[in-house]
């Protein structure tokens, strides 16, 4: 799916070149200019839009499932609720929905599309998926099943006749049998990229002294090589290809979205649905193709499929001698095969998933993406004996994408030797990059490990190998998700300001999507965006405690106290501060803030209901809406912030707000503000954060964190970016 998203975002980008937009590639670079826009890519390897701000945005289904239970796999847990905002509103376009895992991603999928109905628009495209499967879905999320015949396809300006005869083999695939049938133009596809590095270096040494050519292209390669190999595939295998005699040894990753056509496809088996897909790759264009299936070299391993979905393929394709299969048939293979599967796995409400997924959204633990998206859940590794000396504040290494069962078989050879160390980000808004502590076991990594040299190598031609030496391999190429600032000393009004205003910029991005939630709560846009914007206002309320304030203040009496805001006494929402110096200087002083989010939100509490009341008066459910914005204001530092400390606010603290709501223009009154809170209220506060406690709020919490905190951070970029 990653090279899918990949083809489709470079020839969208063209397309839209061609019809005249100026296309930019990075949200933050968006300026007045007519008919500009920003296509972005975000997947394991192309981390281009970490939280899917472009206008057009390509990923995959493991980054979009993954921001919606709010552990996106690209990202460290405390920046987990950014992305799920970023659905309300949109129009999300689901291609091959048949190779997602039906009870993990696939149904995953349906619940969020159900959700968000009303909320968001959703288009699902797939060539195999079964007819009742269709229906079910149809039904799950109330859409128009839209189905394409033979004969409309017939219909088609340039279509051909096309067909394939198939033949099951009892062996396992071989260099020897490509070489057999060999004619002109053959593609080979294995089920995992070791093996396709295996067949590949086979073939090459027995072919070293003939004239056919032999690529290898699968998912371990990095964008710069893996661009160089697809542009020799078009003029081997493309429609305009010349006579040339080749041989693609390749695994899942041409199954969609890689034009390219065969003479002579040889494939390890698979369930019918994948066995179809790469088929599609065989007599393409016209013609008649050949298509060899082979048993797996091991019966009882079938990774990545499913065993059961395999030996139902086994049962109707073992029996494959010289029979060639139209569309129609390769149709029917498919219903055959999966159909009484997926009947039995077809239930009639998404209410165990929903519970799973809330689940999941409150407790963020990474087993829930096995769980709910895919078992063969993928790391992104980094090439490099050093970690540590690696700089990832100033730019963002481009990354390689494997799946963490290939991880498992690396084996220490030494006590002084590591094989991976993760990286430890700490939730402290000052904190200066990651500590990297070795990974005992592969079970440790949650989405980023470095990989030490010694156990595994990188090469342009066969991509990254396991269990042989290397070196460090690293390309940065993209900006830095976990850039550091050198903050200013900047009063509490100063910074909420700043970020009232960003978020007054940003309002415009999100109009469709604050529309349809006014139309599915019965609220009023402009209701709504006031709503948001007095939660910016009171989102760092928390920092006006005095524990927070005199840390705050003790600091910049060591930093500077010569500035203007320390001399005249304001409450202060950051400090002079530069991270790569000061920040272990500020732990050797145990210099504590403590927390200030979740005290924020209780705080301040008795005005958000106040807004909520006087915007929405009698119309929808102004208590929930308060409840969702309140969780905003807790979580605008972590998805799973719900531990309420004792706090006392400072004495000036309500004529701070008073003053902070006026940039919101709402008239709410006196300030109103929390007493500090007794044990009892701090050990049931976090019931209330809860996603099934909030359900009514939650798409109003969503959309307003969101928005939060990409105001913060440009707020704050503005007056102290590195």
């Amino acid at each position: 799916m990653r090279a899918l998203a990949f083809d489709l975002y470079n020839s969208t980008i063209q397309i839209a070149k061609n019809a005249g937009f100026s296309v930019i590639d990075d949200p933050e670079n968006r300026s007045d200019q007519e008919r500009e826009i920003c296509i972005t890519i975000q997947t394991g390897e192309l981390q281009k839009d970490h939280f899917f701000e472009g206008d057009i945005i390509f990923t995959t289904i493991d980054q979009l499932l993954s921001s919606y239970l709010t552990i996106p796999v690209s990202l460290p847990d405390r920046l987990g609720n950014v992305n799920i905002g970023a659905i309300i509103g949109s129009l999300v376009v689901f291609d091959e929905v048949h190779l997602m895992e039906f009870q993990r991603s696939f149904l995953t999928a349906t619940e969020m599309m159900n959700r968000f109905k009303d909320l968001a628009q959703f288009f699902v495209m797939t060539a195999t998926l079964t007819e009742p499967v269709q229906r079910w879905l149809a039904k799950q999320i109330s859409a128009e099943p839209i189905t394409c015949s033979i004969d409309e396809l017939k219909c088609v300006p340039d279509y051909e006749e096309r067909s394939r005869i198939y033949s099951f083999k009892e062996e396992s695939l071989s260099s020897n049998s490509v070489i057999n049938n060999h004619r002109e133009k053959t593609l080979v596809l294995c089920n995992t990229v070791d093996r396709s590095q295996k067949i590949y270096s086979e073939l090459k040494e027995k072919l070293e002294e003939s004239d056919i050519k032999v690529a290898l292209l699968h998912s371990r390669f990095f964008k710069r090589d893996r661009k160089e190999i697809e542009k020799n595939l078009q003029g081997w295998f493309g429609k305009k290809s010349e006579n040339v005699n080749a041989i693609l040894v390749s695994t899942q990753v041409v199954e969609a979205g890689i034009d390219i056509s065969c003479d002579t496809m040889h494939t390890e088996l698979a369930p019918a649905n994948s066995l179809i897909q790469r088929a599609g790759r065989c007599a393409r264009y016209s013609g008649v193709g050949r298509v060899f299936i082979y048993e797996l070299e091991d019966i009882s391993n079938s990774l990545p499929y499913a065993k059961n979905v395999v030996d139902a393929t086994r049962l109707e394709v073992k029996d494959f001698k010289e029979k060639e299969l139209d569309p129609d048939s390769e149709r029917d293979l498919v219903e055959r095969v999966h159909a009484p599967l997926e009947d039995s796995n077809l239930i009639d409400s998404l209410q165990n998933r929903l519970e799973e997924v809330n689940e999941a959204m409150d407790h963020g633990h990474s087993s829930s993406i096995r769980k709910l998206i895919r078992e063969v859940d993928s790391i992104n590794i980094l090439i490099t004996p050093n970690p540590d000396d690696e700089n990832l504040e100033e730019s963002w290494p481009e990354m390689l994408s494997v799946p963490r069962s290939t991880l498992y078989k690396l084996k220490k050879e030494g006590a002084s030797d590591w094989i991976f160390k993760i990286p430890v980000f700490s939730d402290d808004e000052d904190f200066n990059g990651p500590i990297w502590q070795e990974a005992e076991s592969v079970n440790e990594i949650s989405w980023l490990a470095a990989l030490n040299p010694r156990f595994a190598r990188y090469s342009q031609e066969v991509g990254l190998v396991f269990g042989e030496q290397g070196a460090r391999c690293i390309y940065y190429t993209e900006r830095s998700l976990h850039k550091s600032y050198r903050y200013s000393c900047e009063s509490y009004l100063e910074h909420t300001n700043r970020v009232i205003e960003v978020a007054r910029c940003l309002m415009p991005l999100y109009d469709k999507g604050i529309k349809n939630l006014a139309n599915k709560t019965m609220l009023d846009s402009d209701a709504i965006k006031k709503m948001i914007l007095l939660a910016c206002a009171f989102h760092d309320t928390g920092k006006l405690s005095i524990q927070w304030q005199s840390a705050m203040l003790k600091w910049q009496s060591i930093s500077n106290p010569n500035a203007e805001q320390f001399i005249r006494g304001l409450p202060l929402a950051h400090t002079t501060y530069d991270p790569a110096r000061d920040w272990r200087r500020m732990q050797e002083l145990k210099i504590q803030q403590g927390p200030h989010a979740a005290e924020g939100a209780y705080a301040i509490l008795p005005m958000i209901i106040k807004g909520s009341q006087t915007l929405f008066e009698d119309n929808g459910d102004p208590e929930n809406m308060a409840i969702g914005i309140m969780t905003a204001i807790a979580r605008h530092h972590g998805p799973r912030t719900s531990n309420l400390q004792p706090f006392r606010l400072v004495p000036e603290a309500e004529n701070v707000l008073s003053d902070a709501i006026k940039s919101v223009e709402i008239d709410l009154g006196p300030v109103m503000i929390s007493e500090t809170p007794d044990q009892d209220t701090i050990d049931t506060f976090k019931q209330y954060l809860k996603i099934s406690e909030i359900e009514k709020g939650m798409f109003l919490y969503w959309l307003s964190v969101r928005i939060i905190r990409l105001a913060d951070q440009r707020a704050t970029s503005k007056i102290g970016c590195l």
